[in-house]
């Protein structure tokens, strides 16, 4: 959390398509990996607040994940969506977890800038 809140990813302007949600989370994971975390992710919310999906970003944290809405520093709570995680280094598996259905891909990769 506190490296969170020094991180530069929530200053960048949101334009719709050229640096939307997308964008917001490559740059927060690349940030990140770059500060020398290693179980940050992207990840895809599907719900009826976000029907077309939303791209944020999840945090392993002592075996659970903390979502971040990285275009404003905050933590989220999602009960009851659907979650994808993309993870290069995992084959598909589905895990059922407390109040979410998540999804775990290494088939669902967008290439971070960098």
């Amino acid at each position: 959390m506190t490296w969170m809140t020094q991180d530069s990813t929530d200053q960048h302007q949101y334009v719709n398509v050229s640096y939307d949600c997308l964008a917001f989370s490559q740059d927060f994971l690349a940030n990140a990996t770059a500060s020398g975390f290693s179980d940050i992710y992207m990840a895809n919310i599907q719900e009826s607040k976000y029907p077309e999906g939303h791209w944020i970003n999840a945090a392993l944290v002592n075996g659970n994940y903390r979502f971040i809405e990285p275009q404003g520093d905050i933590e989220l709570e999602l009960e009851g969506a659907q979650i994808i995680i993309s993870d290069p280094d995992s084959d598909f598996i589905e895990l059922p977890a407390g109040k979410n259905k998540i999804t775990i891909t290494g088939n669902l990769l967008i290439p971070v800038k960098g």
